[in-house]
């Protein structure tokens, strides 16, 4: 069955139908078919077959596959009849694909076959078909994309422009026939560099929802199709096997003074005007595993409200400070098993704060770590401890719970020439950073006087042939850049760093099934965990 989301008009605003994965197996669409508009968005290759659907490798003479077209379960989905210089790259759902077959519309596939030839490949077409007798629907708008376009489009406001354009044109028809409700198909495509910025800024909802709303007066309803397993919303079809992991530091309001920050406007200092912009700035990174430091209780609380459907969260305020670590992870991808915290020692307040949990979708088990080593540059010594109680920590952790990858994210109060930085390097661990964008950050920490990268996220696979998670190199990752200039925290920005984040691929290798145990707390006094160098 193929699965929907139904969004209905209401106040100007579109609303879209909550139905979980089970019960759209139930759920079957009932429309009217001489009051739909279709819109078909087909994604076509010129040299290669599609990959996302079996094919047989019978052909007749004319290179056009006749056989049928199968899903993973071996299920009959379609007869393929259309012309063989047209290979879908695009995921359609099986209604899509459906209509594709249908005689009227393949004919004029195949009447368009010079001319997509010579000039498809750099602007995309739309046709307007008008239904038959036969036909499912009465009218039809089918857009025909070629790779080589898709490919082209190399900014957010470059995906923006196209769909404005292709509605415009889509709604001539549309409005001519003041058709009541739309049947539209959008584009679901493999997450790679190729298509990095349609699949980060084109699937955004909003560049659907307005010019829909904005040039088709007439709509009522719009009806959404998704491919089998998938869900209007991209950001939840990749979580199904990617991770975003975000460290930030968000400068604890107990730390602000007139003195440290005397260059601030006054009113960027003001708690309730800095925790919104510590919100609005993650937003957009759209992450599901949270490292934070300098957490107070209610900048944990601001940052709570990314997590809609529910979160795990963890506050470990360091001694005698009113700050310390959180992390937050949503519930809706991730089950945490066990939490904890480690007192560093050395006669300093700095921790480190880990939670395990096992991802929903694909059974993976992590550990996530977040730790602020201590930043004072007459105790570098003390930190070069510090950072060797945690590589000793993790290593017993991950070995004590079964755990083959650990993510550790922090303000680390270290350069990329520091002892620090060096030991975790040493020790196996690399820079996601690094990793996916070939260098560090230039500026994670900038202030009027200071200006440094002191922010990592470390990731150690400490089982080579079985890993869970992994860099997402092919993903598309923009890091948020500042110019030292731009002294924060400030307008834009409620803290005095930037987070960075990292998108990691999920195996989808089997994994058990894990029961959750008690929270745990560790403290220096546990004398078989490791506390020295």
């Amino acid at each position: 069955m193929t699965k929907f989301r139904e969004v209905v008009y209401k106040k100007g605003e579109f609303h879209f139908a909550s139905i979980t994965e089970e019960e759209t197996k139930a759920v079957e669409f009932k429309y009217d078919k001489d009051d739909v508009s279709v819109i078909l968005f087909h994604v076509y290759d010129y040299d290669k077959p599609s990959s996302s659907t079996p094919r047989s490798n019978n052909t007749d003479n004319t290179g056009d596959n006749k056989d049928q077209m199968v899903d993973e379960n071996n299920h009959e989905l379609i007869t393929k009849s259309q012309p063989s210089f047209l290979h879908p790259i695009n995921e359609l759902s099986t209604e899509m694909l459906s209509l594709l077959q249908q005689p009227h519309i393949s004919e004029v596939l195949n009447s368009r076959k010079e001319m997509m030839e010579r000039f498809g490949k750099t602007e995309p077409r739309v046709e307007y078909i008008k239904g038959t007798k036969e036909s499912q629907f009465s009218h039809y708008n089918l857009v025909l994309i070629s790779k080589t376009y898709l490919q082209s489009l190399n900014s957010p406001e470059s995906c923006e422009v196209m769909i404005n354009r292709l509605f415009t044109r889509i709604s001539f028809d549309i409005n001519f026939f003041q058709s009541k409700k739309v049947l539209l198909s959008p584009l679901f495509l493999p997450h790679t560099s190729e298509y990095k910025y349609w699949n980060k800024y084109g699937t955004d909802l909003n560049l659907w929802k307005n010019p829909i709303t904005n040039l088709f007066p007439h709509v009522e309803k719009c009806y959404i199709t998704c491919p089998i397993g998938k869900v209007w919303d991209e950001h939840l079809n990749m979580k199904k096997y990617t991770t975003t992991i975000i460290s930030y530091n968000v400068l604890a309001q107990c730390y602000i003074s007139n003195r440290l920050y005397n260059y601030c406007k006054e009113n960027d200092l003001k708690d309730r005007v800095r925790y919104p912009k510590l919100v609005e700035t993650l937003r957009p990174l759209r992450g599901d595993i949270f490292l934070i430091q300098e957490a107070e209780k209610e900048s944990m609380k601001q940052l709570k409200t990314l997590m809609s459907d529910g979160c795990f969260h963890k506050f470990e305020k360091k001694d005698q400070r009113e700050e310390g670590l959180g992390i937050l992870i949503d519930k809706q991808f991730w089950n945490v098993i066990e939490d904890g915290s480690y007192l560093l020692q050395f006669g300093y307040p700095q921790k480190i704060l880990f939670a395990i949990c096992q991802h929903k979708f694909t059974n993976c088990k992590i550990l996530v770590a977040t730790t602020h080593l201590i930043g004072d540059p007459n105790l570098i010594e003390v930190q070069s401890k510090q950072t060797q109680c945690i590589i000793n920590l993790l290593n017993y952790l991950r070995e004590e719970k079964k755990v083959s990858t650990v993510v550790l994210g922090g303000d680390f109060n270290a350069d990329v020439d520091s002892d620090c930085y060096k030991l975790f390097k040493k020790n196996g661990f690399k820079s996601s950073i690094k990793e996916i964008q070939g260098k560090e950050l230039s500026l994670t920490f900038n202030t009027d006087k200071i200006h440094r990268a002191i922010d990592y996220i470390w990731v150690k696979c400490y089982d080579e042939s079985n890993k869970d998670i992994d860099v997402d190199k092919d993903y598309y990752q923009p890091q948020i850049i500042i110019d030292k200039r731009d002294a924060l925290p400030n307008g834009a920005h409620g803290s005095d760093h930037i987070p960075i984040y990292s998108c990691f691929k999920l195996s989808t290798a089997p994994h058990p099934a894990i029961t959750q145990t008690n929270n745990i707390v560790i403290t220096s006094q546990d004398n078989h965990l490791p506390t020295t160098v």
